[in-house]
């Protein structure tokens, strides 16, 4: 029984996993990317998934033959669709997440309806044929009504995985 259920929270099979190392960390202004010793001849394309430690960490933004840049969930370019898990309702809220170009995202346009707090898990949506299966990918670090917009939060989310770190 104890194995079913280690095999049931497993990811689907999908795509094969490509284990690559980390080449260069560059953090500087709003940019925040990593080099890594894989690239089109391991058969990385461009807006894959990139996971590292527990998590998702970036998405590959540029290939070569042998590397590939990844743009990490923090930089200010970097876009995902999400899923924020409500472990009180047992449901997810589907959101974009931005990348803020410092060490935290932002989850624009949530609706104060959604009773969203402070330690909620954001995990990068499934896209069929793609992730199957929602992986994490941080969470909710900060909930407070947004400024701007009253009737929305102005939500920080904290990725899962410390940068320095991964190898």
């Amino acid at each position: 029984e104890k194995l079913a259920g280690i095999r049931s929270s497993l990811p689907k099979p999908g795509p094969k996993l490509v284990l690559g190392e980390v080449m260069n960390i560059s953090i500087g202004g709003l940019r925040r990317e990593l080099i890594i010793n894989k690239g089109t001849t391991d058969r990385l394309k461009p807006d894959q998934y990139v996971l590292g430690g527990n998590g998702i960490v970036g998405i590959v933004s540029e290939t070569s033959q042998a590397t590939a840049r990844v743009r990490l969930v923090t930089d200010a370019g970097c876009k995902i669709k999400v899923a924020i898990w409500l472990a009180g309702k047992k449901k997810y809220i589907y959101a974009r997440m931005d990348g803020e170009g410092t060490d935290s995202a932002k989850i624009p346009f949530i609706s104060r309806e959604y009773k969203i707090r402070q330690g909620d898990t954001v995990y990068a949506a499934a896209v069929p044929g793609f992730l199957e299966t929602p992986v994490i990918v941080g969470r909710v670090n900060q909930v407070k009504p947004d400024e701007k917009e009253p009737l929305l939060w102005d939500i920080t989310v904290e990725p899962v995985q410390n940068v320095e770190l991964l190898k």
